[in-house]
C-alpha cells in the first residue's frame, strides 16, 4: 500500500486528470477508511460465505463433475477459472446495478465526485464479498485446483497482459454506462447521492 501510494500519489500531481483537484480532495479520508478497514471484513465475509456454500455445493455437485475438473491440465483449469470467474463476477455485478435493494449497496461506490487512487477501494462490505464470492465459489465447488485458482488470485493472466475480458471492458466501459444511464428504467437507480 505504501509502495502504490509513493508511486501514484506523485504521477497525479505530475499529471492530473482535473488540474483543479488537490491532493487532499473532498472525503478523502473517508476513502483512506475504507482502504484500510474493508479489506479485512470483506476477506473474512468471503470465507464465511464460500465456506458455508461449499457445505451444500458438496451435496450438488456431482462428484463425476470434479474429477473431470480436475483431471485436466494446469494450464486448462487456469483459462477455465478465469472465464468462469469473471462470468460469476460479471452477472453478480450486473445484478447489483438492474436490483434496487441491491444498488443501494452498490451506490456507495458510485457516490465518488472526484477521482484519484482512493476511489476504487470506496465500496459497501456484503457488495464485495457476495460479488467476489459469485468468483470465488464456482471455482471451489467445481474442484478447481489450488494451483489454477491462484493463478486467478493472482490475476496473473492481467499482469501479463493477456487477460481475455480486459481489454472489453476497458473499451465499453464507459459506453456501457452512458448506455445504462439512458435507459429509463435504469437511470432513476443509477444516479448518485451522497451517503
Amino acid at each position: 500500500m505504501l509502495i502504490i501510494a509513493l508511486i501514484f500519489i506523485p504521477l497525479e500531481q505530475l499529471l492530473p486528470l482535473n488540474g483543479e483537484q488537490s491532493a487532499t480532495r473532498r472525503h478523502w479520508l473517508n476513502d483512506v477508511f475504507y482502504l484500510l478497514f474493508n479489506g479485512i471484513v470483506i476477506k473474512a465475509g468471503i470465507v464465511l460465505v464460500v465456506g458455508a456454500a461449499m457445505l451444500l455445493a458438496q451435496r450438488f455437485v456431482p462428484e463425476a463433475l470434479t474429477a473431470a475438473v480436475q483431471s485436466q491440465p494446469v494450464w486448462l483449469q487456469a483459462i477455465e477459472a478465469l472465464l468462469i470467474a469473471d462470468i460469476g463476477f460479471y452477472l453478480a455485478h450486473r445484478a447489483f446495478h438492474a436490483v434496487p435493494f441491491l444498488w443501494r449497496l452498490h451506490a456507495i461506490h458510485h457516490s465518488i465526485e472526484e477521482m484519484d487512487r482512493l476511489a476504487a477501494h470506496r465500496v459497501q462490505p456484503v457488495d464485495q464479498i457476495l460479488t467476489k464470492s459469485a468468483s470465488f465459489l464456482p471455482l471451489f465447488a467445481l474442484g478447481f485446483s489450488a494451483e489454477a485458482v491462484l493463478i486467478y488470485v493472482l490475476d496473473l493472466p492481467v499482469a501479463v497482459g493477456v487477460h481475455p475480458l480486459q481489454y472489453a471492458h476497458q473499451i465499453r466501459a464507459a459506453e456501457m454506462a452512458d448506455c445504462l444511464a439512458a435507459v429509463p428504467s435504469l437511470a432513476p437507480r443509477q444516479r448518485t447521492r451522497r451517503l
